[in-house]
């Protein structure tokens, strides 16, 4: 049987060896599962983070792919550990507190789920403080080499997963409210909204940028090269989504912004 390939994504970091270890304890079951580090750079506990950088990726990753997803901080109370598997066949391994839900639905939606915290795969015994090393892993990796998710732990309702909170994108006499989802290493900002909520802008056109803190004139563009250097745009990022940037520069500095901050788009 072919082995499945594994993708992680954790809030780890690289300083410490918690990555390094989650692949051996792969790699000890089978030296030959392939593994894809998504990203091990979401920030501390940053749920939402996590959740749209996990939804974002599950459209390229191979069809047969078990997605473990680890952030986690409620690791170690009774927050359940879940092993899903979505309608397209990918399985996914993680917290059951809203990081994997997203991206299982652009899977399809979840088709069946199990709750793993006693999976008989789990190393032991079990930390309270690691439970990437000694369940999402060695669990992952059973199901990678083979092993059917219905061996993994408890059957358990798969509609009632934890969901989070997604700020909610209003457009009120041609202006735009919504919230930063995610800020990536450049400083640019997704934002909840997507080019259909400004179907109306013009490209070129000028927009203000107001996060009640301050407000900036922006430029909404096609791509970087069509802003000078420094300035401030929006534009539609490779996930489709809005985003805010600056040409050459770093917007969530220039606007003190952060995941969750309501900004409102305006008309000029």
């Amino acid at each position: 049987m072919a082995l499945r390939p594994i993708a992680l994504l954790t809030d780890f970091g690289f300083r410490d060896p918690f990555v390094g270890i989650c692949h051996g304890v792969i790699l000890r079951e089978n030296p030959g599962i392939p593994t894809i580090d998504l990203t091990h750079g979401i920030a501390r506990q940053d749920i939402r983070a996590g959740a749209v950088a996990l939804a974002d990726s599950v459209p390229f990753l191979p069809a047969d792919a078990v997605v473990v997803g680890v952030v986690d901080p409620a690791v170690g109370t009774d927050r359940r550990a879940i092993a899903v598997e979505a309608a397209d066949g990918k399985i996914f391994v993680g917290p059951d507190n809203g990081l994997l839900t997203e991206a299982i639905e652009r899977c399809g939606g979840a088709q069946a789920a199990f709750e793993i915290s006693r999976s008989p795969w789990c190393l032991q015994p079990i930390s309270d403080t690691f439970h990437g090393r000694d369940i999402f892993s060695p669990v992952a990796a059973k199901l990678a080499a083979g092993e059917p998710i219905v061996a993994s732990g408890v059957a358990i309702e798969h509609d009632n997963l934890v969901t989070l909170d997604v700020p909610k994108t209003s457009m009120i006499d041609g202006d735009l409210t919504t919230a930063v989802l995610s800020i990536d290493q450049y400083g640019n900002a997704r934002l909840g909204a997507t080019p259909t909520d400004v179907e109306s802008f013009a490209l070129g056109s000028r927009v203000e940028i107001d996060t009640d803190v301050m407000r900036r004139q922006a430029t909404y563009v096609r791509t970087y090269a069509d802003a000078e250097n420094g300035d401030l745009l929006l534009i539609v990022d490779s996930t489709d989504s809005l985003s805010i940037s600056v040409s050459g520069g770093d917007a969530a500095q220039m606007l003190r912004l952060e995941p969750g901050k309501v900004v409102r788009i305006l008309r000029s």
